[in-house]
């Protein structure tokens, strides 16, 4: 018999205060891996923010302070805030897996895609997160990890972009992780899966363009025009250069894909770099994120486009036929296997800087994946960041989430001055600063106006 939402959020709670230092707002986000920096990056500036400037208030915080056990979840307590608050203060924690896992906790999806290490034994509404105290000493420590309902879904992208599947093994070309099997047909938001109903969001939120770039192991190289009319671009003689045209002898780490590379590269169409002119021959080895990933959603929806381009693979191969293809269930592990595969190509949150032996994120047609260059529709490998409110939200809970979220709020104001002078602000784009849009407000529509 399936216990009731009331009885499973109950025990959820109780599982919460016990690891809570101080009685205080709760909020957890979790979801999207694509997120998990940049929330490292805004929690902190935004609870310390003057009430006034859109902020908490708070006069003091503690962390972030990561888990000890994989070190993807993390607290940040504050004190002295905004005194609406239980005690004046709160805690925030921020955990990541793949943007489906967020909507699903938000919603108290228990489809069997969304079991595993990041649920353990938690209920359908919870994760494992770090339980505190936090701590300005160290960015890791021995916090525990436990179950905690979750507040907030991010995910890159809306529920209804999920429409891809993959199978093949969770870790690349690592088979001690297991096999996984996903397929998607968009992800609910409401009704009844297996036996549970799901709980609506209570609000959703798009505060920022989540930005995504392509990367290459630095083994992918190609000669260019070192002279002549076309300087950087790909060539095999100096005649590919134009009048007085020369074309370097060594070649060097790609720094550019076109839309029609990438999708020629990750439909499988090319099996060896040397098929384009001027690329080092060696296998194609694509890299990439299991169905669920927002940034695999975006890839599909905006670069592949299905309607004049060409459809993503669905399973691994290894085969001689065809571009060898392996899926990955986190980014980690996505830039672990390209770091050792010399002929690798792959895709993630431009802002990774994960992968010691890569290079990227490379330019795409021509354009770098900063924030200036997303405002003005110049580059386009972008997502509507989205972020689900749980229907169990408390009035507290909504009132810090409106705080930071919705239009107007602090990350989502009208000249990104939230964004500014932070890690992240090089890349990430406010909505409302936005000077396009796409067609029709599709959000993988184009082309932009």
């Amino acid at each position: 018999m399936k216990k009731s939402t009331r009885t499973i959020l109950a025990g959820a709670a109780l599982v919460a205060m016990a690891g809570s230092a101080h009685a205080a707002t709760q909020i957890n986000l979790y979801g999207a891996s694509a997120q998990y920096v940049f929330w490292q990056n805004a929690v902190v500036p935004f609870m310390t923010a003057t009430t006034a400037n859109g902020g908490l208030g708070c006069t003091s915080t503690l962390g972030p302070t990561k888990d000890s056990v994989d070190g993807k979840t993390f607290i940040v307590q504050g004190s002295g805030c905004d005194t609406t608050l239980t005690d004046g203060a709160v805690d925030f924690r921020a955990g990541n897996k793949a943007s489906y896992d967020g909507i699903f906790a938000a919603t108290g999806n228990n489809d069997p895609m969304s079991v595993s290490s990041s649920r353990g034994s938690c209920d359908r509404f919870s994760r494992l997160m770090a339980d505190g105290p936090a701590s300005n000493t160290s960015t890791v420590t021995t916090t525990r990890t436990g179950c905690y309902p979750i507040t907030l879904g991010a995910t890159d992208v809306p529920a209804s972009a999920f429409i891809q599947s993959s199978s093949g093994n969770l870790k690349g070309n690592n088979t001690s992780g297991g096999t996984v099997s996903r397929a998607f047909s968009g992800v609910p938001l409401s009704g009844t899966v297996n036996g549970f109903d799901l709980v609506a969001p209570l609000e959703t939120y798009q505060p920022v363009k989540v930005p995504f770039g392509f990367f290459v192991n630095n083994g992918v190289t190609a000669k260019t025009c070192t002279a002549g009319s076309t300087i950087g671009d790909y060539c095999g003689s100096d005649a590919d250069c134009g009048p007085s045209g020369a074309c370097s002898t060594t070649p060097a780490t790609i720094n550019n894909m076109s839309r029609e590379m990438a999708t020629q590269l990750f439909g499988q169409s090319i099996r060896n770099w040397s098929q384009m002119t001027g690329f080092t021959a060696q296998n194609v080895t694509l890299v990439m994120r299991h169905a669920g990933s927002g940034t695999a959603a975006t890839l599909d929806l905006t670069v592949m486009n299905k309607a004049w381009g060409k459809s993503l693979p669905t399973a691994q191969n290894t085969l001689a036929t065809k571009a060898i293809t392996y899926f990955n269930d986190s980014t980690g592990d996505l830039f672990a296997n390209m770091n050792t595969i010399a002929g690798s190509v792959g895709y993630a949150d431009a802002d990774a800087g994960k992968c010691a032996n890569c290079a990227g994120p490379i330019k795409y047609n021509g354009s770098y994946p900063n924030s200036q260059n997303i405002i003005s529709g110049i580059y386009d490998y972008w997502a509507d960041q989205t972020v689900y409110l749980t229907g169990n939200a408390t009035a507290q809970q909504k009132a810090v989430a409106d705080k930071l979220l919705a239009p107007g709020g602090y990350l989502n104001d009208s000249t990104g001055s939230h964004l500014a002078g932070t890690a992240f602000r090089n890349f990430w784009a406010a909505s409302a600063e936005m000077k396009v849009t796409r067609a029709g407000g599709n959000p993988f529509l184009y082309p932009s106006r």
